[in-house]
């Protein structure tokens, strides 16, 4: 799930865009993702994506749950409107305002990113072994022995 199906808006690395007869105006828009927001980080959602565990396929149903409840509070109830929604970062590709309103552009570095760069230093995150111990990327480094490394990272949400 997360970035790569069309709730995040995004297929991949490119933006997502469907097929739709809905169009939800900017200030609608903004408002729907403000509403949505709140639904994604309030308790009620919490505890059902934690009950998900890592069932990918639930945590899909909790958040287009959650999205379609976000467009049902602002009047959008055709069977499309999920669709309207989820182009939401194709057609305002350019609208910073509206776009970092969606929690998933906020976070997605792959669009945002502007630290990291060949030659620079990276963060010391806290990260996981492939056993599950939590860990440092500098210690992961320097307790390998190695000139360098490649780090692979992911999100499941």
């Amino acid at each position: 799930m997360g970035m790569t199906v069309s709730s995040s808006g995004k297929r991949g690395y490119k933006l997502y865009f469907g097929p739709t007869t809905t169009h939800i105006p900017r200030d609608d828009m903004m408002k729907i993702l403000r509403t949505e927001d709140h639904y994604r980080f309030c308790q009620e959602y919490q505890d059902k994506y934690t009950a998900c565990g890592d069932d990918l396929d639930k945590i899909a149903e909790v958040t287009k749950e959650l999205q379609l409840r976000a467009l049902r509070d602002y009047g959008y109830t055709q069977d499309d409107a999920i669709v309207a929604l989820n182009n939401m970062r194709f057609n305002y590709e350019n609208d910073d305002e509206v776009r970092n309103l969606a929690v998933y552009h906020r976070t997605d570095i792959c669009f945002n990113w502007k630290g990291l760069r060949p030659r620079k230093t990276a963060p010391n995150a806290k990260i996981y072994d492939l056993k599950g111990n939590q860990t440092t990327v500098y210690d992961m480094f320097i307790n390998s022995g190695k000139e360098s490394m490649v780090l692979v990272a992911g999100s499941i949400t």
